[in-house]
């Protein structure tokens, strides 16, 4: 007898193998993304990158809306050119000893004559007993004189306290007084103006928590023609390269 072709699809149906569903059982599944993982570590670093990325993504887009806020502040310490082509604001505490141990870089960045286009701006954020004294000096400083200013906070991040939240206010007046500020002139300032410094030592609260930072320093570059920014939780390798290619940016 001839024999009947066998159809695509019965083909098709005779070729797949049986399928045996399994109730995925929660502790086997755990064990077993247990063990992939810790045979394959490579993964937690690209996971930990993969979400500081997404964290600095979020930063840049906050510290966007804020930046130049901080970087047209009258009030705001600052040093460098009057018409920057690029901002570098600090979040900081005169105590923080990690800003401390990045000053030299920031310093190094503020002395380079190539950063003659270049404005520095220090937000004040006294988080140790102590500091909050000396962020209000700082800021009556240089208020009454900001061409003694750089003097006082290069002082100030080279005095060696016994430890952080040990600074006291003798020690901050000596330092005002070392770098050329009349103490009783600082005194009456910071009687006379509560009000004012205590407005801006809030705004940079409020800032440097909107931008998502969470610890001293911090820092934004921003170009100031076009408000593109980068951010920077603590003081980056390359701070320079930052500088160079915000003025290009």
């Amino acid at each position: 007898a001839k024999q009947q072709p066998v159809s695509a699809s019965t083909t098709a149906v005779k070729s797949v193998p049986a399928v045996t569903t399994k109730k995925i059982n929660q502790a086997e599944l755990g064990a077993a993304i247990h063990a992939y993982l810790i045979s394959h570590p490579g993964i937690l670093d690209e996971m930990i990158a993969a979400r500081q990325k997404e964290q600095e993504i979020n930063m840049q887009s906050t510290a966007s809306t804020v930046a130049s806020s901080i970087a047209n502040d009258k009030n705001a310490p600052a040093v460098g050119s009057a018409q920057p082509k690029a901002t570098v604001i600090e979040y900081f505490d005169y105590q923080c000893s990690a800003c401390k141990a990045g000053w030299p870089d920031l310093k190094s960045a503020i002395n380079n004559t190539d950063n003659k286009n270049v404005r520095f701006v220090f937000a004040e954020l006294p988080f140790f007993p102590g500091s909050r004294y000396a962020a209000e000096v700082s800021l009556a400083a240089y208020k009454l004189n900001p061409e003694k200013f750089k003097a006082f906070h290069t002082n100030m991040m080279q005095f060696k306290e016994k430890g952080e939240g040990t600074l006291t206010k003798e020690q901050v007046m000596t330092v005002a007084t070392a770098s050329g500020y009349d103490t009783n002139a600082i005194t009456a300032y910071l009687d006379k103006n509560k009000t004012a410094i205590e407005q801006e030592l809030t705004q940079n609260e409020k800032t440097f928590g909107k931008i998502g930072f969470r610890g001293t320093p911090s820092l934004v570059v921003m170009n100031n023609q076009t408000g593109k920014v980068q951010v920077s939780p603590g003081v980056p390798n390359d701070l320079q390269g930052m500088i160079n290619k915000a003025e290009k940016s």
